[in-house]
């Protein structure tokens, strides 16, 4: 199944995916890849049952460095002057057969990202695949935006994130990180998103 979203953002931002695990944990974001409601989440992890549930990624920025211009993947509004990430310009098709799956095009490279929810288990994965045609290498840089508070809680105040090799850690609770590819600690950041939805 192909979508197209006619809208002048670029995409209806009520048209959402949700992935499930069994346990009341999921994700969920627009079908462009933006978070525009406060409850959307990479990873909201069931904590206790029946509806406890912890927000510990919130949203993914998406960047492809290296050829002749960055690209952002991922899409956003922000609520104040930042610029809006606008991935979905490069988006070249949105499928949703067992996974939902993007296709981005640039000058240089093609770039898929699939999504998907372990059954039972709080963990979400992501899987890139890079088709590099250009001369020069291409790095693609995720910078996930933690939240680690309940569901739709907005953070008025940075938490003490604890990064510690591969995992992160805050109030109690731990995310591990599985990746091929180099996670380093970066500087914190902070965003203020818009939530049209």
């Amino acid at each position: 199944m192909k979508y197209t979203f006619p809208a002048p953002w670029g995409f209806d931002l009520t048209q959402c995916i949700l992935l499930t695990n069994g346990l009341g944990g999921y994700c969920s974001v627009a079908t462009d890849f933006s978070v525009p409601r406060a409850d959307h989440a990479i990873l909201s992890a069931a904590v206790k049952a029946p509806n406890l549930r912890i927000t510990l990624v919130h949203r993914l920025q998406e960047c492809l460095l290296g050829g002749k211009e960055e690209h952002f993947l991922s899409s956003q509004i922000f609520s104040d002057n930042t610029q809006p990430e606008e991935g979905f310009r490069l988006l070249k098709e949105f499928s949703y057969d067992y996974t939902p799956c993007w296709t981005y095009d640039t000058e240089e490279a093609t770039v898929t990202r699939e999504l998907a929810m372990g059954f039972e288990e709080n963990t979400t994965a992501l899987r890139y695949s890079i088709v590099n045609r250009s001369d020069r290498p291409l790095v693609l840089a995720l910078t996930p935006f933690m939240k680690f508070a309940p569901k739709e809680m907005a953070l008025e105040e940075a938490k003490p994130l604890v990064f510690k090799e591969n995992t992160v850690s805050c109030n109690g609770y731990t995310l591990y990180i599985h990746t091929n590819g180099v996670i380093s600690e970066s500087a914190p950041q902070w965003q203020t998103y818009a939530y049209p939805e």
